[in-house]
Formats: C-alpha cells, sequence, structure tokens
C-alpha cells in the first residue's frame, strides 16, 4: 500500500491516473498526533497564534486530534473551530478569516467570529458520475447502472455537520427534476 501526503506529494490529477491504473480509490487517514502537534508548534515557536479548522468533527477525527495536540502542547493561543463543513465550506471560513486577520483581529477575534459563521455556512455540489461512489460503497451497482442510464447526478449537500446526498435528474439544459 502506497501512502501520499496530499498536495504534497500527490495532485488531484495523479490520483485520479492512480485510480485508472489500479482501479481503487485512495483511502484518507486523519494526521496523527504526533504530526498535528508538529505542524502546531512549528508556528508556535515563530511566535504565531493560531486558528485552525478543518473536516467537520462528525465527518473526520481531524478536529479530536487537533484539540489533543492542543492540550499535549498545553497552549493557549490556539483556537480550534469546528467547521461543520467539507472543502468548499471550510474555504469559505478561511476567506472569512484572512479578512478578520487583515482588518487586525486577534486570533481569538477571529475564532469567535468563525464560530459565529460557521452554523451560516451550507454548501453544495454535483458530481458527474456515479462511478466513484460505486467504488467508494456510496451507491450500489443497481443505482449506479440505473442512475447512468438515466443521466442521474448526486448533489451532495454539507448542512452544518453533515452530508446529505440527493439524485436529481437533468432531462434538459437548466431544468433538473428531482427523484
Amino acid at each position: 500500500t502506497e501512502s501520499y501526503d496530499d498536495i504534497i506529494q500527490i495532485n488531484p490529477q495523479q490520483m485520479f491516473e492512480k485510480i485508472k491504473e489500479t482501479g481503487n480509490l485512495p483511502t484518507t487517514s486523519a494526521a496523527s498526533l504526533g504530526e498535528m502537534m508538529n505542524f502546531f508548534d512549528k508556528y508556535l515557536k515563530e511566535g504565531y497564534d493560531i486558528v485552525y479548522t478543518g473536516i467537520s468533527s462528525q465527518m473526520s477525527v481531524t478536529y479530536q486530534v487537533a484539540n489533543l495536540a492542543k492540550e499535549e502542547l498545553e497552549a493557549d493561543n490556539i483556537y480550534i473551530v469546528d467547521s461543520g463543513n467539507l472543502s468548499t465550506g471550510i474555504g469559505l471560513l478561511l476567506l472569512k478569516a484572512a479578512k478578520f486577520r487583515d482588518q487586525g483581529l486577534s486570533a481569538k477575534e477571529i475564532a469567535e467570529k468563525l464560530e459565529d459563521i460557521v452554523p451560516r455556512v451550507k454548501t453544495q455540489f454535483v458530481i458527474d458520475t456515479l462511478k466513484y461512489l460505486h467504488m467508494g460503497g456510496r451507491c450500489s451497482g443497481m443505482a449506479k447502472i440505473f442512475g447512468s442510464a438515466l443521466k442521474l447526478k448526486p448533489i451532495i449537500r454539507v448542512l452544518i455537520f453533515s452530508c446529505h446526498f440527493e439524485m436529481h435528474l437533468y432531462i434538459q439544459k437548466n431544468v433538473i427534476f428531482i427523484i
């Protein structure tokens, strides 16, 4: 089994090439406590306060690992914010955090503002193919066959702390019928 650090050792294009080569989807794992502590410690030693947010605590153990690292480092200047979201939602929060930083807010104030925003961040995206959902065990073979034949496009909605899968049928451009 090969192991890669996302973006550092493998990019999305290379990952999809690996999927084609092997026919297997990659698995993911959270950073270890040691990795998280090293990550935080590097910036603490440089004198930074840290505001951290990652994948929702309901979708990954990364949030818990970050809290453990903060405790182990006994750092009062690390602020852990549960995004309640996935990639796009996290990105929106980080853009807000950068804006607050540029306005001169402290790390603590930024974290407090992000915690107020989290419940209002709702994201969704359409997946073009059922192939990867099937490979990952998110839909059955029968659902993949019929869904593909009917041109169903899964829409994933991320509401605070949870994902919801819906199937939509695109019959013609700009018209969506919900199945």
